[in-house]
């Protein structure tokens, strides 16, 4: 049986993002705000679940009151298209605005031997703007979280 705790632990909080593409495209922009008018960003950003998937999708037995409060108050995107079929691309998608395929990111991160089959890097460039990054830039004090574990 599927359980709300391990439906939480399968959930990778990217922490930050909020119309980064306007707001954060400069980090100029974003200092103008005073820290009491800045929001406060938390990013789920969550592998292998469909739409229905949520109790605020409509899910009939999954029930996720926490996941739906944070829907309701905050922004819930539900129009939008991933990079790819995998985590890895998606998540470089995600923290970098950019297409994966600029860091030659096409498939999920494995082991060495692999990602050199496939031309990939072992990871994301650590020159790539990041959002995190241009958060910082902007005075956000910033966290990321991955749970992997599932148990």
């Amino acid at each position: 049986m599927f359980s709300i705790r391990t439906f939480i632990k399968g959930i990778v909080v990217a922490v930050m993002a909020f119309s980064w593409g306007t707001l954060l495209a400069s980090s100029e922009s974003a200092s103008a705000f005073s820290s009491a008018e800045k929001p406060n960003i938390i990013f789920i950003f969550a592998d292998d679940w469909g739409w229905g998937d949520l109790s605020c999708h409509g899910h009939p037995y999954i029930k996720t009151p926490n996941i739906d409060r944070l829907a309701e108050e905050g922004t819930n995107f539900s129009r939008f298209t991933v990079a790819n079929g995998v985590c890895s691309p998606n998540r470089t998608a995600v923290m970098t605005g950019h297409f994966p395929a600029r860091y030659n990111i096409n498939g999920h991160f494995a082991w060495v031997q692999q990602n050199e089959q496939r031309n990939m890097p072992d990871w994301l460039s650590t020159k790539a703007p990041l959002l995190p990054r241009f958060l910082k830039d902007a005075g956000y004090a910033t966290a990321h979280w991955k749970v992997a574990s599932f148990k």
